[in-house]
């Protein structure tokens, strides 16, 4: 009898755990319009409101240009997740504070950089004239893959409290970080245990530790080992068991293991830097190529890698690869894109004119002056129907930065323009 007592008591728990979880994924949408507004808005301010793409941008009426930064920015961080997660129709509310003091009212908190709330799916965000615009495009990708994480566990009948926070924070610190070298050393850790739920999650926040960096860095080395793929896979397999069984079923591996492996592999990385830089202090170039590709093979976001490599290969004389190595990235820095237009002059002077003036269209931003010209546009500007002009007047004024471009380029014109008494005299 006692037995079948406890049959009976063990299936009236299962069976109230398993109402309320659906009670809960039920209710939201009904709970999620009675306080939106509330929440969306905790200050009862006056914003002013943009739709876009199933986004409704929540803000004050000085603030138009940080709306128009999460427009740019939110068909990228869509496709990513997507890409992560699967195709999503969003609705999300994205409210923007012009001032600090606001923010930390809204929040409760001065530490916060921005933050979502699941409830109503609300991102809340400090205006680009707070932060500028490298710390907004962190923190809107972010903040959008918690939502869309939370997205992802409740399509597939998870509850966000299946989710360590641990696990959580680290998948968003690994997307908006993801053309990003972190060079932040983990000064001292904490137990995983101690982080699971956000509450512990904030108070871990103390001394010299750091549980976003330590969530980032373990988060990032299962990324780094088995791709990104693993992610929804792990989120997937909470349904039947904790995050630590999991990690061990699915890659034989625990978070403490995944720490190490991370912060073992970034001082390898460390020590090749120091050599690559010494190859290339003593003009080894090549030697220098080969540690920094076999650096990006251990660490693909490395920065020093990334700005190195086209430097390097130019200084070698391959001037087709340093071109298809800065072609390929998504997005260049001013010297980069003046490097490729110096490059772009042995191939095709007009190439050489469009990223002069991409050049120059990112400097205005950056010096804040629209009216900037570049002296190496301006002379391809003055004198297009001269091409030998052009470049006579550009090694004249010294303008050419690399002089392994220079000394091709003086080869180059002695073969395209034989009869040019201005080439034959170089």
């Amino acid at each position: 009898m006692k037995l079948f007592k406890r049959i009976l008591l063990a299936i009236l728990v299962i069976s109230v755990f398993v109402v309320t979880r659906l009670f809960i994924q039920d209710v939201k949408p009904l709970f999620k319009n009675l306080v939106d507004e509330t929440i969306a808005n905790p200050l009862d301010k006056d914003f002013l409101t943009e739709k876009f793409e199933g986004l409704t941008i929540k803000y004050e009426k000085n603030d138009y240009s940080t709306v128009e930064t999460i427009k740019a920015l939110y068909p990228e961080a869509k496709e990513e997740l997507d890409k992560l997660y699967g195709d999503n129709s969003d609705e999300l509310t994205i409210v923007v504070y012009e001032k600090l003091e606001d923010f930390n009212a809204a929040s409760k908190s001065e530490n916060l950089g921005g933050y979502y709330i699941p409830i109503n799916d609300s991102i809340h965000l400090k205006s680009e004239e707070l932060v500028g615009d490298f710390p907004l495009e962190d923190t809107f990708f972010h903040e959008y893959t918690h939502y869309r994480t939370d997205s992802f566990l409740e399509k597939h009948g998870l509850s966000d409290e299946d989710l360590p926070q641990w696990f959580n924070e680290g998948i968003s610190e690994v997307i908006a970080k993801r053309d990003t070298d972190v060079d932040i050393d983990l000064v001292e850790t904490i137990d995983f245990n101690e982080l699971d739920s956000n509450t512990e999650f904030l108070k871990g926040r103390q001394g010299d530790v750091d549980p976003y960096l330590q969530s980032y860095f373990t988060v990032n080395e299962l990324v780094y080992q088995y791709g990104l793929e693993i992610l929804p896979e792990i989120l997937l397999a909470l349904k039947d068991k904790d995050i630590y069984k999991v990690l061990d079923d699915i890659v034989g591996t625990n978070s403490d293991e995944l720490l190490s492996s991370y912060i073992a592999r970034r001082e390898v990385v460390k020590e090749m830097e120091a050599q690559a830089h010494e190859y290339e202090l003593n003009a080894n170039y090549k030697k220098a190529l080969e540690v920094y590709e076999e650096i990006l093979h251990l660490h693909p976001s490395n920065v020093s890698a990334i700005g190195a490599m086209p430097h390097l290969l130019v200084k070698q004389f391959q001037f087709t690869k340093a071109m298809d190595t800065l072609k390929n990235r998504t997005d260049l820095y001013v010297y980069e894109l003046k490097m490729l237009a110096e490059l772009s002059l042995l191939t095709d002077l007009n190439e050489s004119l469009k990223y002069t003036e991409m050049s120059e269209e990112k400097l205005k931003v950056n010096i804040n002056d629209s009216s900037y010209k570049s002296p190496i546009g301006e002379i391809i500007r003055n004198n297009s129907d001269d091409p030998v002009g052009v470049f006579l007047e550009l090694m004249k004024e010294n303008l050419i930065t690399y002089e392994e471009i220079k000394l091709q380029l003086e080869e180059n014109l002695k073969k395209m323009y034989p009869d040019d008494p201005r080439v034959q005299n170089l």
